[in-house]
Protein backbone atom coordinates (compact mmCIF):
# COMPACT_ATOMS: atom_id res chain seq x y z
CA UNK A 1 0.00 0.00 0.00
CA UNK A 2 2.93 2.53 0.31
CA UNK A 3 4.26 2.29 -2.71
CA UNK A 4 0.57 2.92 -4.33
CA UNK A 5 -0.23 5.81 -1.93
CA UNK A 6 3.79 6.71 -2.92
CA UNK A 7 2.85 6.67 -6.45
CA UNK A 8 -0.63 8.38 -5.97
CA UNK A 9 0.56 11.16 -3.94
CA UNK A 10 4.32 11.41 -4.16
CA UNK A 11 4.10 11.33 -0.71
CA UNK A 12 5.72 8.33 1.82
CA UNK A 13 3.62 7.02 4.36
CA UNK A 14 5.15 6.62 8.40
CA UNK A 15 2.57 3.67 9.36
CA UNK A 16 2.50 0.30 9.57
CA UNK A 17 -1.44 0.08 10.80
CA UNK A 18 -3.31 -1.09 7.40
CA UNK A 19 -6.45 0.75 7.78
CA UNK A 20 -4.76 4.12 8.00
CA UNK A 21 -2.88 3.11 4.60
CA UNK A 22 -5.60 1.74 2.77
CA UNK A 23 -7.49 5.24 3.92
CA UNK A 24 -4.69 7.43 2.32
CA UNK A 25 -5.10 5.79 -0.99
CA UNK A 26 -7.35 7.52 -3.46
CA UNK A 27 -10.91 6.63 -3.43
CA UNK A 28 -11.10 5.17 -6.83
CA UNK A 29 -8.14 2.65 -5.38
CA UNK A 30 -9.82 1.76 -2.74
CA UNK A 31 -12.96 0.86 -4.48
CA UNK A 32 -10.61 -1.27 -6.77
CA UNK A 33 -8.50 -2.90 -4.20
CA UNK A 34 -12.42 -3.78 -2.61
CA UNK A 35 -13.98 -5.10 -5.25
CA UNK A 36 -11.03 -7.39 -6.34
CA UNK A 37 -10.71 -8.59 -2.56
CA UNK A 38 -14.48 -9.12 -2.19
CA UNK A 39 -14.66 -11.03 -5.36
CA UNK A 40 -11.34 -13.15 -4.85
CA UNK A 41 -12.80 -14.17 -1.68
CA UNK A 42 -16.37 -14.90 -2.45
CA UNK A 43 -17.49 -18.33 -1.65
CA UNK A 44 -13.63 -19.30 -0.07
CA UNK A 45 -13.86 -20.02 3.38
CA UNK A 46 -10.66 -18.22 5.35
CA UNK A 47 -8.30 -20.81 6.08
CA UNK A 48 -8.12 -21.04 10.23
CA UNK A 49 -11.54 -18.73 10.52
CA UNK A 50 -12.86 -22.11 12.78
CA UNK A 51 -9.85 -22.16 14.68
CA UNK A 52 -10.15 -18.38 15.34
CA UNK A 53 -13.89 -18.50 16.00
CA UNK A 54 -13.11 -21.27 18.84
CA UNK A 55 -10.20 -19.59 20.07
CA UNK A 56 -12.33 -16.06 20.12
CA UNK A 57 -15.85 -16.39 19.86
CA UNK A 58 -15.98 -13.97 16.76
CA UNK A 59 -16.52 -14.99 13.12
CA UNK A 60 -14.77 -13.04 10.27
CA UNK A 61 -16.30 -10.64 8.97
CA UNK A 62 -17.30 -10.83 5.52
CA UNK A 63 -16.20 -7.51 3.23
CA UNK A 64 -12.58 -6.39 2.99
CA UNK A 65 -13.29 -3.29 4.88
CA UNK A 66 -14.19 -4.84 7.99
CA UNK A 67 -11.08 -7.37 7.19
CA UNK A 68 -8.87 -4.65 6.75
CA UNK A 69 -9.97 -2.88 10.17
CA UNK A 70 -9.35 -6.17 12.27
CA UNK A 71 -6.31 -6.96 10.50
CA UNK A 72 -4.40 -3.10 10.57
CA UNK A 73 -2.42 -4.32 12.95
CA UNK A 74 -1.30 -7.54 10.94
CA UNK A 75 1.94 -6.08 9.83
CA UNK A 76 3.22 -5.57 13.20
CA UNK A 77 1.98 -8.31 14.62
CA UNK A 78 2.95 -11.26 11.99
CA UNK A 79 6.91 -9.24 11.80
CA UNK A 80 7.01 -10.48 15.24
CA UNK A 81 5.29 -13.51 15.03
CA UNK A 82 8.83 -15.11 16.10
CA UNK A 83 8.39 -14.21 19.17
CA UNK A 84 5.07 -15.69 19.91
CA UNK A 85 3.89 -18.56 17.71
CA UNK A 86 1.27 -19.07 19.46
CA UNK A 87 -0.68 -16.19 19.05
CA UNK A 88 -2.87 -17.83 15.89
CA UNK A 89 -3.02 -15.03 13.80
CA UNK A 90 -5.30 -14.83 11.18
CA UNK A 91 -7.01 -12.32 9.77
CA UNK A 92 -8.99 -13.22 6.30
CA UNK A 93 -5.83 -10.76 4.13
CA UNK A 94 -3.99 -13.42 2.10
CA UNK A 95 -5.21 -12.20 -1.11
CA UNK A 96 -4.24 -8.34 -0.62
CA UNK A 97 -0.79 -8.94 -1.35
CA UNK A 98 -1.13 -9.86 -5.03
CA UNK A 99 -3.98 -7.66 -5.41
CA UNK A 100 -1.70 -4.69 -4.47
CA UNK A 101 1.09 -6.08 -6.35
CA UNK A 102 -0.98 -6.45 -9.72
CA UNK A 103 -2.44 -2.43 -9.16
CA UNK A 104 1.38 -1.43 -8.92
CA UNK A 105 2.25 -3.35 -12.38
CA UNK A 106 -0.88 -1.59 -13.69
CA UNK A 107 0.19 1.80 -12.74
CA UNK A 108 3.66 0.52 -13.79
CA UNK A 109 4.28 -1.81 -16.30
CA UNK A 110 7.92 -1.79 -16.97
CA UNK A 111 8.31 -3.10 -13.15
CA UNK A 112 7.09 -6.58 -13.77
CA UNK A 113 10.30 -7.63 -15.09
CA UNK A 114 12.53 -5.31 -12.87
CA UNK A 115 15.25 -2.81 -13.33
CA UNK A 116 17.12 -4.57 -15.97
CA UNK A 117 14.66 -4.59 -18.45
CA UNK A 118 14.00 -0.83 -18.94
CA UNK A 119 17.71 -0.33 -20.43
Amino acid sequence: MKCLIFLETGATAKTHDLHKLYKLLKPVTRADIEQRFDEKRQGVPVQGAEAYYARTGRRFADSFKDLITLGRDAFVEWRYLYEDSSSGLEYGLVPLPDILANLILEKKPEWRYGVWALG
